[in-house]
């Protein structure tokens, strides 16, 4: 006897929630299973280690589980610590008018020196359209927005942008958001 596709689909996507829902001390199994493969040859040098280090078969075995107890999670939490670095770098540079114009996208770039620099704070609404561009900012409004594009973040889903505001027709606070 034949079982349909779309009772197979309802036993597969079950059986992923309960694999998603599974954890142990609030902690997914996924990562107990990395650090038991990541345990593995942290073993085997805290072994050769212990064997050149310390005399006593008995001391030997201790200190090699716990050397392996100790650093098998501060390797993890260290490689893990150093992907988030890595995906959110992005270099900090010094506010460029024609860097700024030319590429939208990349505008937060250049946003850190902007803000930092109080460049904008005095300037009239006609300044800031020269420096920073037309975007389709109204006159009226006194609160402008610039987008920056996308800043290199865990889960970032929005566009970020550049929120300037004005008083009697001058900049009197810029910020990111």
């Amino acid at each position: 006897m034949k079982s349909s596709p779309a009772f197979g689909g309802l036993f597969l996507f079950g059986m992923q929630s309960v694999y998603l829902s599974m954890s142990l001390f609030g902690i997914g199994y996924e990562v107990y299973i990395i650090c038991v493969l990541l345990g593995i040859p942290v073993f085997f040098l805290s072994k050769y280690i212990s064997k050149k280090l310390i005399k006593e078969k008995k001391n030997q075995m201790i200190g090699t589980w716990l050397a392996t107890i100790i650093l098998t999670p501060i390797i993890y939490c260290s490689i893990v610590l150093f992907f988030v670095f890595c995906v959110e770098y992005y270099p900090n540079n010094d506010f460029d008018k024609d860097k700024w114009k030319a590429d939208k996208e990349k505008r937060y770039e250049l946003t850190k020196d902007l803000i930092g620099s109080k460049l904008l704070i005095g300037m009239t609404k006609d300044q800031v359209r020269a420096t920073l561009g037309d975007e389709e900012n109204i006159n009226d409004n006194n609160d402008w927005y610039y987008e920056i594009g996308y800043k290199p973040e865990l889960f970032n889903i929005d566009p970020n942008s550049i929120h300037i505001t004005f008083e009697k027709n001058r900049v009197v606070e810029v910020f990111e958001h």
